[in-house]
């Protein structure tokens, strides 16, 4: 991951939150091996991907395609962290389904019930943090 600034670019030696691999490689592969389907019935964020479909027929044929593509590319899934024909999907901090994608109620009681900083800076960069670490529970 790096920062560009003045035409520079400034590149962090060790990776952000212990990752072993950065996410823009993570999203860079995901796209990469299903360019053919996204958007059409295919989302990739960093290392999710998200398969969605009108009828639940042409949602099975659609993830045998990206399952074929993901294990052609010699990639694995861990089975517990699969979910699949979901009508309701929490995904980051929103709730995502075919009527609307909504805030996730439970992501924003952390926001609801959090102390107003009284150090702004470091008491601000600490509230981000804790949101970062509840966006991925």
């Amino acid at each position: 991951m790096g920062i560009e600034k003045d035409y520079k670019t400034y590149e962090m030696t060790p990776l952000a939150f212990a990752l072993s691999v950065s996410s823009m490689v993570y999203q860079r592969i995901t796209n990469r091996i299903t360019v053919a389907y996204l958007y059409r019935f295919c989302r990739c964020y960093i290392d999710d991907v998200i398969s969605y479909s009108r009828l639940f027929s042409d949602h099975l044929i659609h993830l045998l395609l990206i399952l074929t593509r993901l294990s052609d590319a010699g990639l694995r899934l861990r089975a517990d962290k699969c979910l699949c024909a979901q009508h309701k999907l929490p995904y980051l901090l929103f709730v995502l389904s075919a009527e609307s994608d909504q805030p996730d109620p439970n992501k924003l009681t952390i926001i609801k019930y959090a102390k107003r900083p009284k150090k702004v800076f470091s008491e601000l960069l600490l509230f981000i943090d804790v949101l970062y670490v509840n966006m991925l529970s």
